[in-house]
């Protein structure tokens, strides 16, 4: 029985947008017609980034940031293509056209053979370590409340509403305390630059 991946209308780019794949991505810069764009955070880009990639992360990537008018092509690019995809709508809302982004991001670079960078050795993003403790803290919950006392269900509920508060605002709290422990200071990642 063959199955059909359905694609919702969020993951299609809107008519118009320009999305290319990592060979045609790979061929552009090496013509000098295109040059890629990282708009993941740091603590992202020092695990792993592609050879020869600026660093423009999404909060910062704003209208008057890309030139897209002369020179390279700017194509953005992120993780698996969501942060991307955003980016591109970006500056075609302000009318930019002559810009693009890469399907599947710097997975599907990977997936590809293409080159990277990467460090292994580096810190897991911090949203990937408050991700990691969250759910250990709304675990240690559950499992306290169901074998020493029904109060401790109120740790996984308090994380619940943090979560919820974090999703309304835009603002996390334990992502930002994370994030100012020693070990996820900002340092400047490889390849980085002002656009």
């Amino acid at each position: 029985m063959k199955t059909t991946k359905q694609t919702t209308r969020q993951d299609r780019p809107q008519s118009g947008l320009i999305e290319l794949d990592p060979f045609e991505v790979r061929r552009m810069i090496a013509e000098g017609a295109a040059r890629l764009i990282d708009v993941r955070e740091a603590d992202e880009r020092r695990r792993c980034s592609i050879v020869g990639s600026d660093a423009l992360p999404l909060g910062e990537c704003q209208v008057d940031r890309v030139d897209c008018d002369i020179g390279p092509m700017p194509v953005f690019h992120c993780h698996r293509g969501g942060r991307s995809l955003k980016a591109l709508q970006r500056m075609h809302a302000a009318g930019k056209t002559r810009v693009a982004h890469m399907r599947g991001g710097i997975d599907a670079w990977k997936a590809a053979g293409l080159p990277v960078i990467e460090d292994k050795r580096a810190m897991l993003s911090a949203m990937q370590q408050t991700q990691i403790l969250m759910g250990v803290l709304v675990l240690v919950g559950v499992v306290l409340g169901a074998f020493w006392s029904p109060w401790a269900l109120g740790l996984s509920g308090f994380i619940g509403c943090g979560m919820i508060f974090a999703g309304i605002t835009g603002n996390c709290a334990m992502a930002n305390l994370l994030g100012s422990l020693p070990w996820n200071r900002n340092t400047t990642p490889q390849g980085s630059c002002s656009i």
